[in-house]
């Protein structure tokens, strides 16, 4: 994640003017409103990693593709070619590559609300094709496993990924939202956790984490030994090595892979939000009460998480089986 302060410049003076010596007569750098666009999303309360996941597609566009102004994105096939190819130079799955089509996509919103463009090229290039959209199923005598696994271990790295853990199944939390949490997001008497949306960081939820109160005792106690960069005194989840730079979305996949491989079964971003959500499911949560949880716009992502059991059609089955009984 950068700073943000580096988030204003793209590139340094010199990069800039050899790019600008490839950019055809009259035509608009694709850069020309970054800076606009960085003030208003913060303005906006967008998340510094949301900034961070645009920014960092912006700049790969403009360094390794000829797309490097906003008219080049006007020829729809030629656009779609660009990014395909940025997709296998840089060896992007499916799930990165739509991420950040995802995140270019905001910018190009930006320009359009501001009247700079008449319309969004980016929605009319397609997604790529995910070759596997089903999540692990898991339950909760493999949470269990997991969270024993990750006890038996007392490192200070064990800790962290015990507590990020610990959070991740009592808040439902997303792994982005986790990643961005400063310490001073647990109150004084670490009793409640403020976790902020990631795609808004003004949409705020406090959660009780009385629970936690001994794991974050422990934890605490041991980063305070160590010495961290100022700018990043006040992160929870840090990385150990690299002199403690905050963590990354790549540290959480090999820290599932890793997971994955000693406990013999599938662990990734979801599967805990997804457990979560089929078991307050089960419980007859109300549906819209479960989408406000889970942070999600529509029903029909909600119903993604859930998984399939014939426990939700039983109390179905059981009211038309005694009204047959009667007849």
């Amino acid at each position: 994640m950068h700073k943000v302060s580096k988030l204003y410049e793209l590139f340094s003076e010199g990069e800039e003017l050899n790019i600008m010596s490839l950019i055809p007569e009259h035509q608009t750098p694709l850069w020309k409103y970054w800076k606009e666009f960085i003030m208003m999303s913060l303005e906006n309360k967008k998340s510094q990693i949301f900034l961070s996941w645009v920014y960092d597609m912006i700049k790969a566009i403009i360094r390794h593709t000829w797309l490097k102004t906003i008219e080049s994105f006007s020829d729809i096939p030629y656009l779609f070619d660009e990014l395909i190819k940025l997709k296998h130079n840089k060896n992007w799955s499916s799930v990165t590559y739509n991420t950040y089509r995802k995140n270019l996509n905001s910018y190009f919103l930006h320009l359009e609300r501001m009247k700079i463009i008449n319309d969004n090229p980016i929605k009319r290039i397609q997604k790529a094709k995910e070759a596997d959209k089903s999540q692990p199923i898991t339950n909760i005598e493999d949470i269990e496993k997991l969270l024993t696994f990750l006890k038996e271990w007392w490192t200070l790295e064990d800790r962290r990924d015990y507590l990020y853990f610990r959070l991740a199944i009592l808040t439902w939390a997303r792994p982005v939202e986790l990643l961005n949490l400063r310490i001073k997001s647990i109150s004084d008497d670490r009793k409640e956790i403020h976790i902020s949306w990631a795609k808004q960081n003004s949409k705020e939820r406090i959660y009780n984490i009385e629970s936690l109160s001994n794991v974050l005792t422990v934890y605490f106690k041991s980063v305070s030994k160590l010495w961290r960069a100022k700018e990043l005194s006040d992160y929870l989840f840090l990385s150990a090595w690299s002199r403690w730079q905050s963590l990354t979305s790549n540290w959480i996949n090999k820290l599932y892979q890793r997971l994955s491989k000693n406990l013999w079964f599938k662990i990734n971003t979801y599967m805990i939000r997804r457990y979560s959500a089929t078991a307050l499911y089960k419980s007859w949560l109300e549906p819209n009460s479960l989408m406000d949880f889970l942070w999600h716009t529509r029903w029909a992502t909600t119903k993604k998480y859930i998984q399939n059991s014939s426990d939700f059609t039983k109390k179905a089955t059981d009211i038309m089986s005694w009204i047959l009984n009667k007849s």
